[in-house]
């Protein structure tokens, strides 16, 4: 029976601790890209649509990231401001509450779809 030796040291360790950081950060941002888009779409599909409107809430879903690669989903700054009227209601209007129905339904999925990449790119 033949003998193999493994030989460890700190240098080594460190140089694949290294590259397996560098390798998480890009599967972290792939991850929460693939999330963040789950997320816009389901919320663009659940806000109501008012066919009077000039501009509609539902053409100005937006989603970026920032420079860590945490995502923001949300509106565009042409309506930002209206999605909290139809969200939460007004006096004289009842809110329809999209946004947290989004993430009670949508929000599991995300995470999921998250998960099987990381899992994916890093080869778990």
């Amino acid at each position: 029976m033949s003998q193999s030796n493994v030989h460890v040291t700190s240098k080594n360790v460190d140089k694949h601790i290294h590259m397996l950081m560098k390798k998480s950060e890009k599967v972290t941002k792939k991850a929460n890209a693939i999330g963040g888009k789950h997320l816009a779409e389901a919320l663009e599909r659940n806000t109501p649509y008012d066919p009077d409107g000039s501009k509609h809430l539902r053409d100005d879903v937006v989603f970026g990231a920032d420079e860590a690669g945490a995502m923001t989903i949300g509106y565009g700054k042409a309506t930002a401001y209206r999605a909290h009227f139809v969200n939460n209601g007004t006096e004289n209007q009842t809110g329809v509450h999209h946004i947290e129905k989004t993430l009670e339904t949508e929000g599991k999925k995300a995470l999921d779809l998250m998960q099987a990449e990381v899992k994916k790119g890093l080869g778990l």
